[in-house]
């Protein structure tokens, strides 16, 4: 009922201009075609009434009122005879009032006038280092399923589930990325096919949950109680559709979007909602929190930002993100700036969902110039995908569109007709590094690609992440010269007596797996580390290990020496070694200078003093 008084209202609003000037004939007769084609719109769009002039329901007010200025301008009244020119004049002077109110409305939000509005939505995203904030990643506990494979495996674990598969479809746009109790997993929704379907059943038997660190593993197909089943969905009918139960239920005049269907801590689904407003008159749209949705019961609680349930992964949209770095990368110079190829232009490429060291959610977007033909990393961003709060990391190298597209062109991929999908970025053995699962034509997981973003060329590609893992720290051990090991400060090295090793086969090849007396960790690497030491290491030996320091219970080694084993080197065996060792040395104080000077140049006065003082180094007076 409320969507069909909101059209009643726009039509009788809309035919003010036949009302005033005494056609009721003909506006009873528009008024009622409109009333009845507008009601079918508004029930079917549930149009937001949150932004100026309504929204959907102003626009067509507009159209409505404008045509009928239009038959007041130029129509002949049979029942009146001639048209008056007060009806030509009431109409020409409405009809162009009214569509200067668009214009108007557009004016307000155009980036001619609001560029700063634009570039300032993104917030000031603090500046921070990366290899500080991004720790080593437990090769366990990388991101191995993409959203496309992710939808292939929950269609196939649909289809498996009898007559379910032949009722309901994957939602391919609501497939939620989700840390649960620690593993990373996909939840893809289901809902109806159809009218008939939601007809035949009323309810949906439950969703799809997908392994996010094992693509091989088949996806889940969650199937629940009848008491426990889904009635509100997205693709529901009548009051039961998500969207339209909201709109009914206080929130026809906020923004809804972004609706995503996320597990709590009991594994209990939910239907979470981003609410947003413009804030830049027709444009500009800030989260203002989420509304958590009980699928059963329709039951709903809004959240504001700082106040939403740590379970809840996702509900700052991907695209929010996106366009604000866009937005401020093209105007934080002002419009003129803008376009006339002005300085400092960037713009955001891929938007990636990762889950930092911290284990929280975030989106990463790297941005390059605004030029075709500069395809170089200029520094990522961090959006925490609850929260929206953005950090930005300096960074050099390539984009992840470059990095896929070097992958593609891999000899070995192209042989196998495969191709990578949305990378994801992390600190693997302390250089920022692009994993991207490999997919054949019918969206398989085949194997994975391991980039160095720093020099392309490093490229390790193996059948699981592991294989790829020791494919790409080859590459690493071979090529001191053109790329060093950023997380220097996380660097460790531990000395003590071999508790017990072991060795499993990964991809046909041996890594084996260390663990030194009082330690807390497994210490694992590939045979490639040290072929003589490794295989000849006993319970008892003494050894020296260097690793990054993830915090996991698992830490891959960068550095592998048994100490208890004294081996001969040729002349050449070490000067090559010293060499190599030399040239990484050099490229880390480069790197590392390079770095202090950016957070050098970050500093207040009042900062650059404070440190001076607490060197105990002498601070010129001016």
């Amino acid at each position: 009922m409320e969507f069909v008084g909101l059209a009643f209202l726009v039509s009788l609003l809309g035919m003010s201009p036949l009302w005033l000037r005494g056609k009721w004939k003909t506006a009873s007769v528009i008024g009622g075609l409109s009333f009845l084609i507008l009601s079918f719109v508004f029930y079917k769009a549930v149009p937001s009434l949150v932004y100026p002039l309504w929204g959907l329901p102003g626009w067509c007010f507009v159209i409505v009122f404008v045509f009928c200025c239009g038959i007041l301008l130029f129509a002949n009244f049979e029942e009146y005879g001639e048209p008056e020119k007060t009806d030509q004049g009431v109409g020409a002077v409405g009809g162009v009032l009214m569509l200067a109110l668009p214009c108007f409305m557009s004016m307000s939000s155009c980036a001619v006038f609001r560029a700063g509005d634009y570039a300032a939505l993104i917030g000031k995203p603090e500046e921070r280092v990366w290899t500080q904030d991004v720790q080593p990643k437990d090769p366990h506990h990388i991101r191995m399923a993409s959203n496309e494979n992710a939808f292939y495996l929950a269609k196939q674990a649909l289809g498996q589930g009898g007559a379910i598969g032949s009722q309901f479809k994957v939602v391919e746009d609501l497939v939620t990325p989700q840390l649960i109790n620690g593993k990373f997993r996909l939840v893809v929704p289901i809902d109806f096919q159809g009218w008939l379907t939601w007809r035949a059943t009323k309810r949906v038997p439950g969703y799809i949950v997908v392994n996010g660190e094992d693509p091989t593993i088949p996806a889940q197909l969650e199937q629940l109680p009848s008491d426990q089943q889904f009635v509100y969905t997205p693709n529901a009918c009548w009051e039961y559709r998500l969207d339209r139960h909201l709109w009914r239920n206080g929130y026809a005049n906020k923004g809804l979007t972004n609706y995503a269907l996320e597990l709590d801590d009991d594994h209990k689904p939910w239907w979470v909602v981003t609410v947003f407003e413009p804030t830049i008159f027709t444009s500009g749209e800030k989260m203002l929190g989420a509304v958590i949705v009980n699928p059963v019961t329709g039951a709903h609680t809004f959240y504001k930002t700082e106040d939403i349930p740590h379970w809840v992964d996702v509900a700052f949209p991907a695209e929010f993100a996106a366009t604000y770095i866009d937005w401020h990368g093209k105007y934080q110079g002002g419009w003129v700036n803008s376009w006339s190829g002005g300085d400092s232009l960037t713009e955001g490429e891929l938007t990636s969902m990762v889950y930092g060291s911290d284990g929280e959610p975030y989106w990463v977007t790297d941005v390059t110039s605004k030029s075709e033909h500069d395809s170089a990393l200029v520094g990522l961003y961090y959006t925490h995908a609850r929260t929206g709060k953005t950090t930005f990391y300096s960074a050099q190298g390539s984009t992840q569109s470059a990095v896929v597209k070097a992958v593609d062109q891999n000899a070995d991929v192209q042989f196998k007709h495969l191709h990578g999908t949305v990378p994801q970025l992390y600190n693997v053995y302390g250089t920022m590094a692009s994993v991207i699962p490999l997919l054949n034509d019918s969206h398989i997981f085949q194997e994975v690609a391991i980039v160095n973003v720093a020099n392309v060329q490093i490229m390790g590609v193996g059948r699981d992440q592991f294989d790829a893992l020791r494919a790409y720290q080859k590459l690493l051990s071979t090529s001191g010269h053109q790329i060093s090991p950023e997380l220097t400060r996380s660097m460790l090295v531990v000395k003590g007596k071999v508790d017990r090793i072991a060795v499993m086969p990964q991809a046909g090849e041996p890594t084996f797996y260390i663990q030194v007396e009082n330690m807390r960790h497994v210490f694992t690497g590939p045979l490639q580390l040290s072929p003589a030491k490794l295989p000849l290491t006993r319970p008892g030996d003494v050894v020296a290990i260097e690793y990054y320091a993830s915090g996991e219970d698992v830490e891959p080694m960068h550095t592998f020496d048994n100490l208890g084993i004294i081996l001969e080197k040729t002349a050449g065996q070490h000067t090559v070694e010293a060499s190599a060792k030399e040239n990484k040395a050099k490229v880390e104080l480069h790197q590392d200078v390079s770095r202090l000077r950016a957070q050098f140049e970050q500093l207040s006065d009042a900062e650059v003093e404070k440190l001076f003082m607490s060197r105990k180094l002498p601070v010129e007076k001016q």
